[in-house]
C-alpha cells in the first residue's frame, strides 16, 4: 500500500469499482463535521455508498440506524459518491471519496474506521496499487485507503459484513488479506469464508463468519 501522494480537487465525478476514475466533489464552504457533545463519539464509514445502488444504500441505512441504536450521541460521517444526498437522507456528516484532505481530516477526527458492508473485494478491473489515497484510487485501492489511514492515524478499524471475491489475481487477494490483517475485527459473508486463500485469517480470533441472508 502506497501513502498519500497528491492533494487538491478536480470536478469529474466516478465510480470507486472501476477504473479511470478522477476527481473530487466541489462544495459550498461547510464545516466538515458537526460538533459534537464533550465526550461523545464519531465513527467514520466506507464502503460503496452514494451511487444510488439499492443493496448498498439499504446496507448503509441499517448500519447507521444499528450503530445510533446502541449510542443515540454518536456522531457518524460516511465516504460518500454523492454527499450531498448522503447528508440528506441519513442526516449524517458525508465526506467526497475523492477529496483526499476532507478523507484525511474525517479520518483524523473519528474514534473508529468501519469498513463495509457489502462486496467490497473484488479484481474485476485488476488493481492498480499506486493510486491509493490519491485522486486516482478505485477498487481494491480505493477501499485500502481505510486501513492504511488507520494505521497512519492511530485508528481502530473493523470490516463489517464485507463480501470478498471473486479475487482473480495474486495481487488481489494479497492486497484483501493485508486489508484485513488491519482490522481489529471483521465479519464477512459466507462464501469468503470457504475461500482457501483466506483459510489463515480464519484462526485469528478478530475474524467471525457472517453467513448470508440467502
Amino acid at each position: 500500500m502506497s501513502g498519500p501522494t497528491t492533494f487538491g480537487a478536480v470536478t469529474h465525478d466516478s465510480d470507486p469499482g472501476s477504473a479511470g476514475a478522477a476527481g473530487a466533489e466541489p462544495e459550498a464552504a461547510r464545516p466538515l463535521l458537526r460538533p459534537l457533545p464533550e465526550g461523545e463519539r464519531r465513527v467514520l464509514i466506507a464502503g460503496y455508498y452514494g451511487w444510488r445502488n439499492t443493496g448498498d444504500e439499504a446496507i448503509l441505512a441499517a448500519l447507521v440506524e444499528g450503530l445510533r441504536a446502541r449510542r443515540p450521541g454518536l456522531g457518524v460521517a460516511v465516504v460518500s459518491g454523492n454527499p450531498e444526498e448522503t447528508r440528506r437522507s441519513l442526516d449524517v456528516d458525508a465526506v467526497h471519496w475523492l477529496n483526499m484532505h476532507d478523507l484525511i481530516a474525517a479520518a483524523s477526527a473519528c474514534d473508529l474506521i468501519v469498513l463495509g458492508g457489502g462486496g467490497l473485494f473484488q479484481d474485476y478491473w485488476g488493481v492498480d496499487t499506486a493510486t491509493t489515497l490519491t485522486q486516482e484510487h478505485w477498487g481494491l485501492s480505493f477501499f485500502a485507503a481505510f486501513p492504511l489511514l488507520a494505521s497512519l492515524l492511530g485508528k481502530p478499524m473493523i470490516v463489517c459484513a464485507a463480501g470478498v471475491g471473486p479475487l482473480r489475481t495474486g495481487q488481489g487477494r494479497q492486497y484483501t488479506r493485508l486489508i484485513f490483517q488491519q482490522a481489529q475485527a471483521a465479519t464477512v459473508r459466507d462464501r469468503a469464508a470457504r475461500l482457501p486463500w483466506f483459510a489463515p485469517l480464519h484462526n485469528e480470533p478478530r475474524f467471525q463468519r457472517l453467513v448470508a441472508a440467502r
